[in-house]
């Protein structure tokens, strides 16, 4: 058997890189031009995906910057109106809904109760938005839903577990409430 050595000897091939681009001959010199090329290319793509991430970020930031400076219901309302599934929109739903069960605007504390459910089913706080959204269904004669909605809260994490499990407990035993 010969060696590796004896086989470039024996063939003519190189048996260096640097000789195979200084003669021009082998695959990758000939192809060395299109590797740089999609290097570059794939580098191009790299960061002009890094830049979009970074603007997304700063817009995120920017919102949470409105948010800390809203006032009253009715701008939080309007903000929501704008950026219904902005991250920074998460905890104006329940203040919406919190505000508008406060007026006694059960319908539309219920439809911030859902909408934050629907656009943050992960949230920490959906055990709240269960809790909000069950006062909004007792009070408007909803005990079926309104015990549901309880249960719901009742099994999440936080304060409202304990307060959900009693309005559940206490809506069971005098259904007519609801």
């Amino acid at each position: 058997m010969r060696s590796a050595g004896e086989k470039a000897a024996a063939t003519g091939a190189p048996d260096r890189v640097l000789d195979v681009l200084e003669k021009g001959e082998g695959w990758f010199a000939v192809h060395y031009p299109k590797l740089v090329a999609g290097l570059f290319l794939a580098l191009c793509v790299i960061g002009f995906m890094h830049m979009r991430e970074r603007s997304r970020q700063s817009d995120e930031e920017r919102l949470y910057g409105e948010t800390a400076r809203l006032k009253g219901i009715a701008e939080q309302r309007e903000f929501l109106g704008h950026h219904p599934d902005a991250k920074a929109s998460a905890q104006l739903y329940l203040s919406v809904a919190r505000g508008e069960l406060q007026e006694g605007k059960y319908s539309e504390a219920l439809g911030h109760a859902r909408g934050f459910l629907q656009r943050f089913p992960e949230h920490p706080f959906t055990g709240l938005a269960h809790l909000l959204a069950g006062y909004a269904h007792e009070e408007l004669g909803h005990a079926p839903e309104a015990i549901a909605a309880y249960e719901l809260a009742a099994g999440s994490e936080g304060a409202w577990s304990y307060l959900a499990k009693q309005a559940a407990t206490r809506l069971k035993a005098n259904p007519g409430r609801g």
